[in-house]
């Protein structure tokens, strides 16, 4: 059970860093005043967060099924 615990930890890790850029990104983007143009730096933000998140929930099944795996290992 030792080695399922690294791969929770860092889908859990992944999936906060994910929200946390998105919604930067999208709050950048609505503060970003009009007629200044395209804030690209807070699209790729925004981007870069929903690529993040969707590894993130890649590593949640990930870690899902290992403990899955695990339990029925052991019995439990």
């Amino acid at each position: 059970m030792h080695h399922i615990r690294p791969i929770v930890t860092l889908a859990i890790v992944f999936l906060g860093l994910g929200f946390l850029l998105t919604t930067g990104g999208s709050v950048w983007t609505i503060l970003t005043p009009d007629g200044t143009g395209v804030n690209f730096a807070a699209g790729f933000m925004y981007m870069g967060g929903m690529a993040v998140g969707v590894v993130g929930i890649a590593l949640g099944i990930a870690a899902l099924v290992a403990v899955a795996r695990a339990a029925k290992r052991f019995g439990r």
